[in-house]
């Protein structure tokens, strides 16, 4: 990771959920997105699968790809469960980084792509490790501390 100031504490921030959902069943791509609202309070939730493209993602390439990066400008956090590879994800990771938003993924992953190692502020092991992470810095428990690595 980055040396990257996590900064005053974000209470009413705004949090995009990114992970996988094209080709994924039900559990993969809502599950974990259940706990993450259940488990991320003082804040904003932006879900994508709150718009559910599967099956028509062809159909719908430019609503999907515009409505997700105005979802993500809108907030300070990108949250990211990284359970498997995908391409949309990596893009939301990327274009959240290089707009300045604190980025936290969980990746339970054996071998984890230096390119997401980089682009975080946070790189959790588990999704429960990453959403309390997120938890305590929107409470301002992680406020001014440096990641370096």
């Amino acid at each position: 990771m980055n040396a990257y100031n996590i900064g005053k504490h974000l209470a009413n921030a705004d949090v995009y959920l990114a992970g996988p959902i094209n080709a994924c069943d039900d559990a993969t791509a809502k599950d974990w997105r259940e706990l993450a609202k259940t488990s991320i309070h003082g804040a904003l939730i932006h879900d994508p699968m709150d718009r559910d493209f599967r099956g028509k993602e062809d159909m719908n390439v430019t609503d999907i790809v515009e409505t997700d990066k105005t979802e993500i400008d809108k907030c300070s956090i990108l949250f990211a469960y990284v359970s498997q590879i995908s391409v949309g994800t990596s893009m939301e990771i990327l274009y959240a980084w290089e707009r300045g938003q604190h980025v936290i993924i969980a990746c339970p992953l054996p071998s984890i792509s230096p390119w997401l190692r980089y682009h975080c502020t946070y790189l959790a092991p588990t999704l429960e490790e990453g959403l309390e992470f997120v938890a305590k810095m929107i409470s301002g428990l992680y406020a001014g501390i440096d990641h370096d690595g």
